[in-house]
């Protein structure tokens, strides 16, 4: 599937427009980025320390291709939304302090799943 890709190296992913078969599907604004505050809080050249900060439900990050591996710690408890490539959406339930773990080439959107304020930390392995 074709996509326009938009690199942006401040927060080490490479962001997307979203399928074209997807109808009804809306990017917050006309930039590509999704609605979710992203911080960065370390950046050297082994890592890459963000915070993702999202207001409440349907926020999202705007669709990106992870460039590096990558780990994901919550610091609340809470569910993501994420909705892959093909437009399947699976949901995750995370428990606070609890990480996960990817490897680079991950393409997605992740929503926020909750009605109240919601972050995790997101550290890139450069």
């Amino acid at each position: 599937m074709a996509r326009e890709w938009l690199e942006s190296p401040s927060i080490g992913v490479t962001l997307a427009a979203p399928p074209l078969k997807q109808e009804g599907f809306k990017m917050c604004g006309t930039s590509k980025e999704g609605s979710a505050v992203p911080t960065v809080l370390i950046d050297n050249p082994c890592t890459r320390v963000t915070r993702w900060s999202f207001a409440g439900r349907g926020d999202n990050t705007g669709w990106h291709r992870h460039n590096y591996d990558y780990l994901v710690v919550p610091v609340q408890d809470g569910v993501l939304e994420i909705r892959d490539a093909e437009g399947a959406i699976s949901r995750s339930e995370l428990k606070v302090g609890v990480p996960y773990f990817r490897k680079r080439g991950v393409e997605h959107d992740v929503l926020s799943g909750n009605d109240t304020a919601f972050a995790f930390i997101e550290v890139e392995f450069l």
